[in-house]
């Protein structure tokens, strides 16, 4: 069996933790794609030591900063031929009204836009691997009721909406490269 490259985001916390942990034990080689380099490397170290997998890697990517992104996909380009797997789980809720360095709504811009530059970026190594792409998304996208002409929300916020909108996007994102893609090999799916 071929060992199987998996990127991950949001690795630190919660379900990224827990699936680093099962996926480091069934020793895929592990890019971990995180905003915090200190708490990245400390999972790191936990990890091996945990699962003895020594193909754990850790690459800074901050999702609210689109250039972050760009250079870590950048970074993933120069270091892999293919990758099996994108889990693109890292994600946040703001009860605030708050805006990315790039200008957008915060929630839109770390849960929506941030992987969905990421997984085009990625995507000759994505179609090279025959990836799975998974797209975490939520239970709040069954209350999500987009304003297509009020994206960044600037009449009607509250981090609930903003939230369950852009778990929303996840599946629609997710519908969307199934559609493009499913020639090519890549499989896509939402959770």
């Amino acid at each position: 069996m071929s060992i199987k490259t998996t990127v991950i985001t949001g690795p630190t916390s919660g379900i990224g933790k827990e699936t680093a942990l099962v996926l480091a034990k069934k020793d895929h080689a592990l890019y971990l794609l995180v905003r915090n380099k200190e708490k990245g490397e400390a999972l790191r170290q936990e990890l091996m030591t945990q699962t003895g997998n020594q193909a754990i890697f850790v690459i800074k990517c901050d999702l609210s900063d689109l250039q972050s992104v760009r250079e870590a996909a950048e970074e993933l380009k120069k270091k892999l031929f293919n990758i099996n797997v994108l889990i693109n789980n890292a994600g946040g809720a703001f009860p605030e009204r708050t805006f990315s360095k790039d200008g957008f709504e915060l929630t839109f811009a770390i849960n929506h836009l941030g992987h969905f530059l990421l997984t085009e970026s990625l995507m000759p190594l994505l179609q090279k691997g025959h990836a799975r792409i998974i797209n975490v998304s939520s239970e709040a996208q069954r209350s999500a009721k987009p304003d297509f002409d009020d994206l960044l929300m600037e009449t009607s916020y509250t981090g609930f909406k903003a939230y369950g909108i852009t778990k929303l996007f996840n599946i629609y994102f997710t519908k969307s490269l199934a559609e493009k893609y499913q020639q090519t090999g890549i499989t896509t799916c939402a959770l």
